[in-house]
């Protein structure tokens, strides 16, 4: 089953009258594209190979179709290779909640995950998994004190540093780069003027109704199909910061712990696209 296959074909996650030009609607989502030619040789499946095929070469056995909740990994202690995490309700990982607005996640602070890192490799992510990894910058709140523990004293001066959530935007052999997401405290995105509003893409649960999500970007919100809820709490001020991808890799992701559904996948990307080529253009 394909990534997000219960979406209708050409379905917008948002109403083209906010968006400007709908980035979804002409965008055909198949279960090829979970199979397309690597340009890495043999470290993703060919062209016309499905899921069963390849499904032996798979760290336990398991294909990630990323189409359910139970197929999320967990860097668990211990483990030699990422494991799929089964808990008490026997599903694996939980569907968002309807609740999510009022959910208290925040990427803003610092992220504390059980279990020790379990080096991830190429096979083992996706395109639109969201993935907690570090992320460091320079300290733009000249408040944070010395000794904060999002705070790091370097021969270059202060940065902020912490483990920050991230959707995985490409892949490459030993590295891949992902949007970093940001909530500002609890603030969102509104005070900043609408031309880096631009630059960011709003997520929301799937079981959230667009008119009861609040989008401050002019692009379709990113629909989270599944996540691992005791990791990942999505909050409504949360938003990916699209042209401002960070290098990631491999052996650094702390864990999986959530995704994004197929259409999204394509959103973000040619969001991706249309301001990286107007950057380049601008230039």
């Amino acid at each position: 089953m394909p990534r997000g296959a219960n979406l209708p074909a050409g379905h917008a996650l948002g109403p083209a009258s906010r968006a400007g030009s709908n980035l979804y609607a002409n965008s055909q989502v198949s279960a090829a594209s979970s199979s397309r030619q690597s340009i890495y040789g043999n470290q993703m499946p060919r062209a016309g190979t499905t899921a069963a095929s390849t499904n032996a070469s798979r760290p336990n056995g398991a294909w990630r179709t990323t189409a359910g909740p139970q197929n999320i990994p967990s860097n668990a202690p211990g483990q030699s290779t990422p494991q799929w995490r089964a808990n008490a309700s026997g599903t694996g990982q939980s569907q968002l909640s309807t609740n999510s607005r009022a959910s208290a996640f925040s990427t803003s602070g610092n992220i504390s995950l059980p279990g020790a890192l379990v080096p991830l490799t190429y096979n083992d992510v996706e395109r639109g998994d969201i993935v907690c990894a570090p992320h460091a910058a320079s300290l733009a709140d000249p408040n944070v004190p010395v000794g904060d523990p999002s705070r790091t004293e370097s021969t270059i001066g202060p940065l902020s540093t912490k483990y920050r959530y991230m959707i995985v935007l490409a892949k490459f052999p030993q590295h891949m780069i992902a949007c970093p997401l940001f909530s500002h405290t609890g603030r969102g995105i509104g005070f900043k003027p609408a031309h880096i509003r631009a630059e960011y893409m709003a997520l929301r649960a799937h079981d959230v109704k667009e008119e009861d999500h609040t989008n401050e970007t002019p692009h379709p919100a990113l629909e989270v199909r599944y996540a691992d809820s005791s990791k990942f709490r999505l909050k409504d001020s949360t938003n990916a910061h699209v042209i401002a991808p960070v290098v990631i890799n491999y052996k650094s992701v702390k864990a999986v712990v959530g995704q994004i559904g197929a259409r999204s996948i394509v959103g973000i990307t040619q969001t991706f696209k249309q301001l990286m080529t107007r950057g380049l253009e601008d230039a």
